[in-house]
């Protein structure tokens, strides 16, 4: 930054506030350019190391979550790289595939050092040492979150398939999912129940959505229309249903939980909900680098609601869906 500052003719001051992005109403934008040109015409790098130990930082986020199986973690995982790396941090992944490993991946990150960290559940020792942290989809006391409104978009999608007709619905998630004890409430609201037999726990694993199909064919009286814990899974069904010769949705609604861009292409078109899984990555990095520059600052708790998007995968039952 010295030699840049002499060869632009201004401070070193200067040069630090235009390579930080921090230059905007107080430089010039015509000073700026020309101190980003010879930047990159002098082939500048920041020295993470010696900036490290000056700020005493690592700018490094460690983010905990369970393994990227399905789509929606797997986008989640780039976007944050991405929108990390934009903001000068290295995004640092640990991956818990059991329960039982939450702790071990948490322990991965704590060692590195990290400044922060981005989790999806919650373990005692993170609460203890008291590193910055924003939790998704969960509602720590005290602590920054990010989640899911479930409760007014599953809502809409309950009536809706009541609407329809449908009085068995279903739902396949992990047995601790809140949308499955909502969609039990609002069938004991319409005097209903959600029978156990159609409640088909699902830990959204590619070896698991065998023994799901196998349990869901093998049932009886089957449900009329199933919610589904995403969209990938909603699509594993619909699959081997079809080659089942079940017919979608005539003989069984689904709905999913992403808006792959495949399900507007799929046969039938999926009805799912839009889970702005962009809006959710830029409030998670916002958080937790919100949180490291203004420590002081009270935990904000962000509720993202789901858009609920009607296609041809639901119709009254024994229907055809153009009728």
């Amino acid at each position: 930054m010295e030699k840049l500052a002499a060869l632009a003719n201004v401070s070193q001051g200067t040069v630090s506030l235009v390579l930080n992005g921090k230059a905007d109403g107080q430089i010039s934008k015509a000073k700026q350019e020309k101190i980003l040109h010879l930047a990159e015409k002098h082939h500048y790098r920041v020295n993470m190391a010696a900036k490290s130990l000056r700020k005493k930082r690592q700018y490094a986020i460690g983010i905990v979550m369970p393994c990227p199986v399905n789509s929606f973690y797997a986008a989640m995982v780039s976007r944050m790289q991405i929108k990390l790396a934009a903001r000068g941090y290295m995004a640092l992944f640990s991956f818990w595939k059991q329960i039982e490993d939450i702790e071990k991946a948490y322990d991965a990150v704590y060692s590195r050092c990290v400044d922060g960290i981005i989790s999806w559940t919650v373990c005692d020792r993170m609460l203890r040492e008291g590193i910055p942290s924003v939790f998704f989809d969960a509602d720590i006391e005290g602590r920054d979150c990010v989640r899911y409104a479930f409760s007014d978009a599953y809502q809409e999608l309950f009536r809706y398939l009541w609407g329809l007709g449908h009085r068995k619905i279903g739902i396949v998630s992990l047995p601790e999912d809140s949308r499955r004890e909502l969609l039990r409430e609002f069938l004991r609201t319409q005097g209903s129940e959600l029978r156990q037999e159609w409640c088909f726990d699902f830990s959204d694993s590619i070896e698991s959505a065998a023994p799901l199909l196998e349990r869901l064919f093998s049932v009886k009286d089957r449900p009329t229309a199933l919610i589904t814990l995403n969209d990938d899974t909603a699509k594993r069904l619909i699959f081997a249903g079809s080659r089942r010769g079940m017919r979608f949705p005539e003989e069984l609604s689904v709905a999913g939980f992403m808006n792959l861009s495949e399900t507007e292409v799929m046969t039938p078109a999926l009805t799912t909900f839009d889970s702005r899984d962009d809006l959710l990555t830029d409030h998670l990095v916002d958080q937790i680098l919100r949180r490291l520059e203004q420590p002081e600052l009270p935990p904000e708790r962000i509720t993202i609601r789901p858009t609920l998007i009607l296609r041809d995968s639901c119709c009254a039952p024994g229907q055809l869906h153009n009728d």
